[in-house]
């Protein structure tokens, strides 16, 4: 099992050190890690995935203990842990093939996951959506309204209990 930190801060020198300081000085090993600065916005965003086998911290402590790192960074932190499951919105172009990765990926136990919708800006994909057995939201797009689309997604996004990032 793995734990996930998603990180963004204020960008300045040690960040990724303390991160990475923190991981190894509670055993655990990184197995992936992720980062990109906004220059232009001068903030850091930094993904984290780490081993949790030898790790002594337990998940419910893990979130109290980064407090340690992440309170005199400035740092906004958020852990996901490998076993638990998502329920995920999968928003689709008009290329149909494109929907059916997702569900099928979750239903093969390939991606602990539940497709809460499926949303697209073309009527396409409410057959595909319908053999999943997912709810499907046709929200087309004609330029100006691009803003009021955005905002319907964000709201079936929090109203369905789909994970925002």
């Amino acid at each position: 099992m793995t734990a996930r930190l998603l990180l963004s801060a204020p960008d300045r020198p040690g960040l990724a050190a303390a991160v990475s300081g923190f991981v190894a000085e509670h055993g655990g090993s990184i197995v992936e890690a992720d980062q990109y600065t906004d220059a232009e916005q001068g903030v850091l965003f930094q993904r984290v995935e780490f081993d949790l086998r030898g790790f002594d911290l337990d998940r419910d402590q893990l979130g109290a203990a980064l407090g340690t790192v992440t309170n005199p960074f400035g740092m906004a932190a958020r852990v996901r842990f490998s076993d638990d499951p998502r329920r995920i919105a999968n928003l689709v172009p008009k290329q149909v093939h494109c929907l059916y990765a997702l569900p099928a990926r979750c239903d093969e136990g390939a991606l602990p996951a539940e497709v809460a919708f499926v949303a697209g800006n073309h009527d396409i994909g409410r057959e595909a959506a319908g053999r999943f057995d997912v709810p499907f939201h046709h929200l087309p797009v004609t330029g100006a309204d691009r803003p009021e689309q955005e905002a319907a997604i964000v709201q079936l996004v929090e109203s369905s209990g789909a994970s925002s990032w």
